[in-house]
């Protein structure tokens, strides 16, 4: 969700509802010790059949699985925020584990990109920006109703970046989207 409040722009991932983040760690948890029992079951077994072997890669199949949802359980939510005052992109990534505060220059950044996006071919693309970091790291920012309301924060931010000679009425010359 982004906000903008005293000319500053603030975006803030939603995260998972605990109970869901409870439940995705716990059936991992199962998944992974499922798995382990099955290990142990197949390495009883004497002779290695093909059919002992198809199993034993299903069960690295339902581990990999399970370690999947435990880092979904356990994945941190940022928020951004655009300072143009102090001159800095603050960025907070908060969660169970992993908890990060860092800070970059504004006259470091480009203005985002608009990147279209497909879940699947059946669905209809979703816009969401994307931003280029100066330690080489990249932050997309989803959640916009269409893509005309991500062109609008794309222009927001690009003019906050670019400083107060931009343009109102169009995009920088360097704010252009991907499609």
């Amino acid at each position: 969700m982004m906000t903008e409040r005293d000319g500053r722009i603030e975006y803030q991932d939603r995260p998972p509802h605990p109970l869901v983040r409870i439940f995705l760690v716990l059936l991992g948890l199962w998944t992974i010790f499922f798995t382990c029992v099955l290990l142990w079951t197949i390495r009883r077994e004497a002779t290695l059949s093909a059919g002992t072997a198809l199993m034993a890669l299903l069960c690295l199949v339902l581990a990999a699985a399970g370690m999947v949802f435990v880092l979904a359980g356990l994945n941190s939510a940022t928020d951004l925020g655009f300072d143009p005052v102090a001159n800095r992109l603050n960025r907070r990534c908060h969660g169970p584990v992993r908890n990060r505060r860092d800070s970059f220059r504004l006259s470091d950044l480009a203005p985002p990109e608009l990147v279209m996006n497909h879940n699947t071919e059946d669905d209809e693309p979703f816009a969401m920006l994307r931003l280029i970091l100066p330690d080489g790291g990249r932050f997309d920012m989803t959640g916009f109703a269409d893509r005309h309301e991500a062109e609008a924060w794309r222009g927001r931010i690009a003019r906050l970046l670019l400083g107060p000679n931009t343009p109102r009425g169009g995009n920088p010359p360097d704010a252009r989207g991907i499609d």
